[in-house]
């Protein structure tokens, strides 16, 4: 079964479920994590001489170990379905639909920013916990 954080904007605040308890989310932490992955990941990768982008491999744990932290928060939702030592499905869903027309300027940022994280780069600290399938 897999492991789903649920996302969820309502009342122009979020808030995130592993299925069994949800939590409050800060609009300024969001909006930190969201910028760093903006100018880390996506713009600020260093160049090399023909212009292509490329990844520091130090730089990528580090930012996937601030976006695995955050994740799992002070109640170790990810730690706990981690450590059981089986592969695990991660899911995440970003609900929200029509009443983002709505929205103030911060709060719509941050509902489309969730969608653009790296989640790729989740990391527990000891590596990289997206493996590929194979």
């Amino acid at each position: 079964m897999p492991l789903t954080f649920t996302f969820d904007l309502s009342q122009q605040h979020f808030q995130l479920s592993n299925g069994t308890q949800t939590r409050r989310l800060s609009s300024p932490d969001l909006l930190n994590l969201i910028e760093q992955c903006e100018h880390r990941y996506y713009s600020g990768r260093p160049r090399d001489w023909y212009g292509r982008s490329q990844d520091v491999p130090a730089e990528l744990a580090e930012l996937g170990g601030n976006l695995y932290r955050w994740l799992d928060g002070n109640e170790g939702w990810l730690r706990q379905a981690l450590a059981t030592g089986l592969p695990q499905t991660i899911a995440f869903q970003l609900n929200y639909s029509l009443e983002l027309q709505g929205l103030n300027r911060e709060t719509e940022r941050i509902a489309l920013g969730l969608a653009h994280l790296p989640w790729e780069l989740l990391h527990d600290g000891s590596g990289f916990c997206c493996k590929p399938n194979g």
